[in-house]
């Protein structure tokens, strides 16, 4: 329901809480970790109000991110997943940051530096710039000879926290990147080291999507499966086939699927549904559109559709194909916007249970353009 008396309220202490934002071109999920703390996973900037989505979602709700926040994690290093993450970082002074184990080798710190040593106007440039700038804010935030990083692999523990005993214990796992891809990602780097230095445009074959961190939370018997942009190529045997199929979650179903890599048909994977997901789980996914790229296409929310769950959530709006104006609109809208397919598009889906009650239903909250498929 889009409820507007939700507005400014935060969650309780015991209510569980994820929010995910999108712009059209951006996702940021937002996660309550109970007792007033917060897991904030990549992110994204408001269209209409300039600023970082998740912060300004906190503030509006009177949660303190430099003291509240306990973890940042990148998901991946894709341009429309890291906007503002760099700001989070340097704010949110408390919080752990969790990066994909892919970008902790050397060949990716030092692709990540030759990148930036050089004006690159090209998508490797953009999306490292931002990888740099965090990193360098996390050397300033070295305190007692520690690093406050964690580098995220197949079935690594993440964030453990117990409240209390009336409380459930409150877990977060990855479950990616695989081995094969972070060798992978290596060696695709330290090819591409050399042509970074000699030539004036980088377009590295290495896809990040490959190396994406994927998130299994568990809240007692409430547990949620967070995709990211994971694309089941990036294994030879199918990346979400390898998951699916670990016994290492003794049987666990998630209740909420944050769809990956905005619901296109290179994420599906059908064992995720039978091995992964009660039949009556939430979807909730982000739309992504860049020149001719448009997704969720019509056919991949049929596929959506298909499949056992309760209902599907986007956070926005598809922004589609831009309406032709005459001449004399066209040019003022040129001259007066950025970007017309992400101008005025934004929403957030969000999701509250209460886990002291074993028997508590989902509350679902859709906010700006997000709406239910």
């Amino acid at each position: 329901m889009n409820d507007k008396k939700m507005d400014n309220i935060p969650p309780s202490e015991n209510e569980f809480e994820l929010t995910l934002f999108g712009t059209g071109y951006g996702e940021c999920i937002l996660v309550h970790a109970l007792e007033n703390k917060w897991i904030i996973i990549d992110s994204c900037i408001n269209p209409v109000s300039r600023k970082i989505a998740a912060l300004e979602y906190l503030e509006s709700i009177g949660v303190e991110a430099s003291t509240q926040v306990e973890m940042l994690v990148v998901s991946h290093w894709h341009e429309d997943h890291i906007k503002g993450l760099n700001e989070i970082c340097r704010l949110c002074s408390d919080a752990e940051i969790v990066l994909s184990q892919a970008m902790g080798s050397k060949e990716f710190l030092r692709f990540v530096n030759v990148v930036n040593q050089r004006k690159i106007y090209s998508y490797a440039g953009k999306s490292t710039d931002e990888i740099k700038k965090i990193l360098e804010t996390v050397l300033k935030k070295k305190s007692s000879g520690e690093f406050r990083v964690k580098w995220a692999s197949a079935d690594k523990p993440l964030y453990s926290k117990k409240i209390n005993d009336e409380l459930p214990i409150f877990n977060m796992i990855s479950l990616s990147p695989l081995d094969h891809s972070i060798t992978s990602a290596s060696i695709e780097m330290a090819k591409k080291i050399s042509a970074s230095n000699t030539e004036i445009t980088v377009q590295s074959a290495t896809n990040p999507n490959h190396f994406a961190i994927v998130l299994w939370v568990s809240i007692g018997d409430t547990h949620i499966l967070l995709g990211s942009d994971l694309e089941e190529r990036a294994h030879p045997k199918g990346a979400w086939t390898v998951i699916a199929n670990n016994e290492n979650r003794h049987g666990l179903m998630a209740d909420v699927f944050k769809v990956p890599h905005h619901g296109s048909e290179n994420a599906y994977c059908k064992h995720v549904y039978d091995n992964m997901l009660t039949d009556k789980h939430l979807s909730v996914l982000t739309p992504f559109t860049w020149g001719k790229v448009t997704l969720p296409g019509e056919a991949d929310i049929a596929r959506l559709k298909e499949q056992k769950c309760s209902d599907i959530f986007m956070a926005c709006r598809s922004s589609g194909k831009n309406t032709r104006h005459n001449s004399v609109v066209e040019k003022i809208l040129k001259e007066s916007t950025k970007s017309r397919k992400t101008l005025n598009s934004f929403g957030y889906i969000t999701l509250r249970k209460n886990v002291s009650d074993g028997n508590s239903d989902w509350q679902i909250f859709t906010k700006g353009q997000a709406h239910k498929l």
